[in-house]
């Protein structure tokens, strides 16, 4: 084989090979923030906008927003965890049922798009996906939300992603990434 050939084959190589690195990691996921908390801790993409929050009846420690719609949009996808202290015992599967409900009673068109098993940071959880209306003052919008719910030493964890339903897909793999980085502090 040539010389030339053999560059032209090289070069081709290559480009494949940073195809299926790219897709494998996309760009936005690469740079990565860590928050550590009381409850729980994670990593986030550094060119998310985070701001912890003080307790509220249930513990909002920490939330995410996404940074190109801070400023275009009235409504900003967003992911958050929430901690909160369980006054009774209660199963994983009760608990989402319960999750389940309220959103249903909140939510105008609600639709329950998934409902699954799931393991974070060795513990079982159930996953959620749903969509519907959120009413708000500034408009009606049509998201769609997941969440990955688990229950250890009596706290109930709630890492959910919530974004209109036309670009949901977009934030996914970010949601992956942090769900995937979770790790609850006992």
């Amino acid at each position: 084989m040539s010389a030339r050939k053999n560059n032209l084959l090289s070069v081709l190589i290559l480009a494949i090979l940073l195809l299926v690195f790219a897709a494998v990691h996309p760009a936005g996921l690469q740079a990565q923030n860590t928050f550590e908390g009381d409850y729980f801790s994670l990593e986030y993409p550094a060119d998310w906008i985070s701001r912890e929050e003080g307790p509220q009846g249930m513990i909002l420690e920490f939330v995410l927003l996404a940074p190109e719609e801070v400023v275009v949009n009235e409504f900003t996808s967003d992911i958050d965890v929430i901690a909160e202290r369980l006054r009774q015992d209660i199963s994983i599967e009760e608990y989402a049922d319960l999750v389940l409900m309220q959103a249903e009673n909140m939510l105008e068109d609600f639709v329950l798009v998934e409902r699954k098993e799931i393991m974070v940071d060795g513990r079982e959880g159930v996953e959620l996906t749903y969509s519907g209306i959120a009413e708000d003052e500034a408009g009606d919008y049509n998201l769609t939300w997941r969440q990955a719910i688990m229950i250890e030493a009596e706290m109930a964890y709630i890492l959910t992603l919530t974004a209109e339903q036309d670009i949901f897909s977009d934030y996914e793999d970010i949601y992956n990434l942090v769900v995937d980085s979770l790790a609850i502090n006992n």
